[in-house]
C-alpha cells in the first residue's frame, strides 16, 4: 500500500509504502498524488519504504514512473529532490534503478539508509516522519 501525505507549507509530499506493491498500485498511485489539487511541481518527495515489500515492483514500472513524473513537472520547469528511505537490500536496489531512470529529469533521486540524512537533504523538519 502506497500513501501519501502533502505537506503545502513545507512543500513536501511524505509517501508511505507498507506491504506489498506492484506496479499498477505504483503508477495509480501517483497518478493521485500529481492530480491532487495540494501538490504542485518543485515539492520534495520523501518515499519511505522501510516496511514495504517491493518484490511486486519491476524495473519497468519503475520506468513508466519515472517518464510519468517527467510529464506532469516538464512544463513547470522546476527540479526537485525525492529522497527515498529504504531499509531492505532489494529495495535499495530498486530505488538505485529508479534513480538512474531518473537520471534526465527535473527530479533529482538519493537513495538512503538513515531517515534522518534523508530529512535534512530535503531540508524537511526532523520530526516529520513521527
Amino acid at each position: 500500500m502506497i500513501s501519501h501525505r502533502i505537506h503545502p507549507t513545507l512543500r513536501i509530499v511524505v509517501s508511505r509504502w507498507t506491504g506489498g506493491a506492484s506496479d499498477a498500485e505504483l503508477l495509480d498511485q501517483y497518478r493521485t498524488l500529481y492530480e491532487d489539487p495540494d501538490w504542485q511541481p518543485g515539492f520534495a518527495e520523501i518515499a519511505d519504504l522501510r516496511e514495504a515489500d517491493m518484490s511486486g515492483v519491476s524495473s519497468k514500472g519503475l520506468a513508466a514512473l519515472a517518464k510519468m513524473v517527467e510529464d506532469y513537472v516538464k512544463e513547470a520547469a522546476t527540479e526537485f529532490k525525492t529522497a527515498v528511505i529504504v531499509a531492505r537490500d532489494v529495495n535499495y536496489g530498486l530505488a538505485r534503478v529508479y534513480e538512474s531512470y531518473s537520471a534526465q529529469s527535473p527530479e533529482t533521486v538519493r537513495v538512503f539508509r538513515d531517515p534522518a540524512e534523508a530529512l535534512s537533504w530535503v531540508d524537511a523538519p526532523s520530526d516529520l516522519l513521527d
